[in-house]
């Protein structure tokens, strides 16, 4: 029978660490569920692996003019997940974005798609008159997309804005549509790595000095030259502005250094407390090397 593993935690916990391990005496399919390790063009930032063969599905596939939402990631994970296990392969899903685990495992509203007619007409709007602009024309007409979104979400504002004014689904008719995944959690055994706080930000902060190290500057630099708009997905990713504060002259080197490990760290609070109010683990780890293979028994 098929095994199905997700392994989950905040940002350096070492997923990347035990998947690879328990890929290899498995015979294991990985599958990525972090939203930055979906873009080619940041490896280093986004830490991806460095040993990527045709055992690694959905990474670094996207460019940085390419938003993609949970539900694309969703769909294709299922898609990907199902071929797999026709194959007879096991199958190994590692990251930190919750909402890729959480659509997964329990589902998503089935939502109109806009148009490429339609993202660009939002995509316009946002680069014409700002993101505030259109969270403002939403609460105005339905004040309910409230409980939606928050103005500083450009992802659910862009999408809250095509609900609203392209499909004309207002928050009560959304809030009405069932959940639909093809998977349920007990399909999944599901491992949540979350270490001492005091050693993960020091892990952080070292990674942070090591990124650096290994050419961090010069990746957001070269990835600068092609001017995307700032507003895409891939922004999150954390080095990209801080660098570009460096570059730009508006911050020192160190100053960036100092910004990113901060952010970093706020950025794996905010993971873990996602974590353990909306994932139900089956094993909680403090360190990946105490994982016993036994649990897969």
């Amino acid at each position: 029978m098929t095994q199905k593993i997700i392994i989950y935690g905040p940002t350096c916990s070492g997923k990347t660490g035990l998947a690879d391990v328990l890929a290899s005496r498995l015979d294991a399919i990985i599958i990525n569920s972090d939203s930055m390790q979906l873009y080619s063009e940041i490896p280093i930032i986004s830490a991806q692996p460095s040993n990527y063969s045709g055992n690694h599905k959905l990474f670094a596939f996207l460019n940085g003019d390419q938003n993609y939402s949970s539900a694309q990631w969703q769909e294709q994970a299922e898609g990907v997940i199902g071929a797999l296990e026709k194959a007879g392969r096991n199958i190994i899903i590692v990251g930190g974005t919750g909402l890729y685990l959480k659509a997964l495992l329990s589902g998503f509203k089935q939502l109109p798609s806009n148009s490429a007619a339609q993202r660009e007409q939002i995509d316009t709007l946002i680069k014409e008159r700002g993101i505030k602009y259109l969270y403002d024309a939403i609460i105005s007409k339905d004040p309910d997309y409230a409980n939606f979104t928050t103005a500083h979400d450009i992802q659910r504002v862009r999408r809250a804005y095509g609900l609203l004014f392209l499909h004309n689904i207002r928050h009560r008719e959304y809030q009405a549509l069932p959940n639909i995944s093809k998977y349920k959690a007990e399909d999944f055994l599901k491992i949540y790595i979350r270490p001492e706080r005091k050693k993960l930000y020091l892990d952080i902060n070292n990674r942070v000095n090591e990124m650096l190290k290994i050419g961090a500057r010069e990746e957001v630099e070269a990835f600068l030259q092609h001017k995307y708009l700032d507003s895409g997905n891939v922004y999150k990713a954390i080095g990209i502005r801080e660098i570009a504060g460096v570059l730009e002259g508006r911050m020192s080197a160190v100053e960036a250094t100092e910004l990113m490990k901060k952010n970093t760290r706020n950025y794996a609070k905010r993971q873990i407390t996602f974590f353990n109010h909306q994932i139900k683990s089956d094993v909680i780890l403090s360190n990946y090397n105490d994982f016993l293979i036994s649990h897969l028994n």
